[in-house]
């Protein structure tokens, strides 16, 4: 699927030589700027989309009541179909706008409309109803024409965030045993697509503090913990045994996650100060 109709180009004079990205001469060292594809997720609360409408200029489409009473420009109303995302995206790319994010709230809401998309086009009567799981496949397709758009976003200069909730996974790694991790509310292959798409994705928590007490002795002796206060917000940007995260310009494990635009100016900072650092190294 495309998000923009066709453009007449001039035609190539004989006198042209094209550009080859893949030709030797063509090699570079530097890398160019570029805005960020960032992902963050979290429970609900915690203040993704106020971190979202601290990003530069936002444009937001919702496809959840998750705006509240948050200052963040938005399409008027909520997306509850494929076709309104893709909408949404090409109006973007074809008209001139002096937005400079676009945020997307949320991923796990915008799952349901890809599935229905995905039985819609395999005359599936629910995502199951293949059987095997081969539903949640052919639901990769229509992932992969989604992130192309975002793609589209990025490439025109656009800070492309992603939000999503999170949820309580079970990771079984081959050399310990399973444990449990937080990770993004997504179906399993949905959730892999998104990491692999990512530049950023950022684990919105809060510090929890506790204290364990022990009553009676021996095999009669009873453990209990209760949460004893908070010490603030954070998004962490490091994958650990807890989440998963990560991010691709050497950034911090975790920056403070607050209420006002400075969260939003550090990320972005940090990583603008990365491409400069690797300028400084060829």
């Amino acid at each position: 699927m495309t998000y923009t109709d066709e453009v007449d180009e001039p035609a190539m004079s004989l006198h042209d030589t094209p550009f080859d990205p893949f030709d030797v001469d063509a090699a570079t060292e530097t890398t160019a700027p570029k805005p960020g594809r960032i992902v963050v997720y979290g429970q609900h609360g915690l203040g993704k989309t106020t971190l979202a409408s601290h990003f530069p200029n936002p444009i937001a489409l919702f496809t959840e009541d998750g705006k509240g009473a948050i200052p963040i420009r938005s399409f008027p109303q909520r997306a509850t179909e494929y076709a309104h995302v893709v909408a949404a995206i090409s109006s973007i790319l074809k008209k001139p706008t002096d937005r400079q994010t676009f945020v997307l709230d949320s991923l796990d809401w915008l799952e349901p409309i890809v599935w229905a998309e995905t039985c819609a086009r395999n005359e599936l009567e629910n995502i199951e109803a293949a059987g095997y799981g081969k539903g949640y496949l052919y639901a990769d397709d229509v992932w992969a024409e989604l992130f192309r758009g975002f793609d589209a976003l990025h490439d025109a200069g656009l800070t492309v965030v992603l939000l999503a909730h999170s949820e309580i996974t079970r990771f079984t790694p081959p050399d310990s045993e399973p444990y449990d991790r937080y990770d993004m509310a997504l179906h399993k292959r949905a959730r892999a697509m998104v990491h692999e798409w990512a530049d950023v994705v950022g684990f919105a928590y809060e510090k929890v503090y506790t204290i364990s007490k022990t009553t009676g002795k021996g095999v009669n002796a009873k453990t209990t913990t209760r949460a004893s206060g908070v010490g603030g917000r954070f998004l962490a940007l490091e994958r650990t045994a807890t989440h998963e995260a990560k991010n691709r310009f050497g950034l911090p494990s975790e920056i403070e996650l607050r209420n006002d635009p400075s969260t939003a100016a550090e990320l972005l900072g940090r990583i603008a100060h990365s491409y400069s650092l690797a300028e400084r190294t060829v």
